[in-house]
């Protein structure tokens, strides 16, 4: 907790007069439960309530104009939050992993929400995003395994959540034994176009998988269901083992039963190089899916 910043009986004190929460001003401070930011404050630094486990409410007043990075990241206590109408920007990260978080209010005047805002915020079921933002960075809502629709500039779109991934569902019909989805993955949004991987969704009891085509999503949703893929052809790869792009991605596919247009999704996301190792892949994959059995197959004696 940075110098000035003080906590009485779980409750906040701010020094006097301030304009601006520092970054990081009561970061980790676990006993803190109740946060009332003074009227004086303009902006949220980074991180300035981050991590902070206990925390269950908070209430930001009018003068506030922008959310900082990672603000709030990893309140998990955090149930509810009113973002006030002054409030211009929404940075990076900033409630990320607020897993009690389950309804959040976006004023009329937010123009940008950072990537990661929302991510595994999983207590969330919808959003509503007023007609003025204009841009949403990427994986704002990965992870959020409840929300079933997304409102924007006033259309609401049912969603459903896959392999992580907010996916928007047009409509929905039996084949043979497989719910069929015709659906779209949502990437991001930049000068209010919304930018969509258009995708068929297999599911077979709760069990899912996208494809660009229903024949491919019923393959990979096969796939991913079967208990034997060849994961054995790379038991003798260590974390330093070299593989081109090609070979990293079915690498990934096999071992971890991940759709291949989810796979693709993601290198087009973080950027291709043309070999990577074992442990670039672990790193990179980290809180995706499949990236656990991915790193547990590795660490394996």
């Amino acid at each position: 907790m940075k110098a000035g910043y003080l906590v009485e009986d779980g409750v906040a004190i701010f020094p006097k007069g301030i304009t601006e929460i520092e970054n990081y001003a009561f970061y980790n401070c676990s006993g803190l439960t109740s946060v009332i930011i003074p009227d004086s404050v303009t902006s949220i630094g980074t991180c300035a309530f981050s991590c902070c486990s206990g925390l269950t409410s908070v209430i930001i007043p009018d003068s506030v104009t922008s959310i900082g990075t990672c603000a709030f990241w990893g309140c998990s206590n955090l149930t509810s939050v009113i973002i006030p109408d002054s409030v211009i920007s929404i940075g990076q990260y900033a409630f990320y992993n607020c897993t009690s978080l389950t309804s959040v209010v976006i004023p009329d005047r937010v123009t940008s929400i950072g990537d990661y805002v929302f991510y595994a915020c999983i207590g969330l079921t919808s959003v509503i995003i007023p007609d003025s933002v204009t841009s949403i960075g990427d994986n704002t809502f990965k992870w959020c395994i409840r929300i079933t629709a997304l409102t924007i500039a006033n259309k609401t779109y049912q969603t459903k959540c896959v392999d992580g991934l907010l996916t928007i569902i047009y409509n929905e019909r039996q084949h043979k034994e497989y719910t069929i989805y015709k659906a779209a993955i949502f990437e991001n949004m930049s000068n209010k176009n919304m930018c969509l991987t258009p995708c068929y969704v297999a599911q077979l009891d709760e069990v899912c998988a996208h494809g660009k085509t229903l024949k491919a999503a019923i393959k990979d949703l096969k796939w991913k269901l079967a208990e034997e893929r060849g994961q054995e052809q790379y038991a003798d790869l260590t974390k330093d083992s070299i593989l081109s792009l090609e070979d990293a991605k079915l690498c990934y596919h096999v071992i971890t039963g991940s759709c291949s247009i989810g796979i693709d999704n993601f290198v087009n996301m973080v950027g291709a190089k043309e070999q990577y190792t074992i442990a670039e892949i672990i790193k990179l994959t980290k809180g995706n899916y499949g990236g656990d059995l991915f790193e547990q197959y590795f660490n394996k004696e």
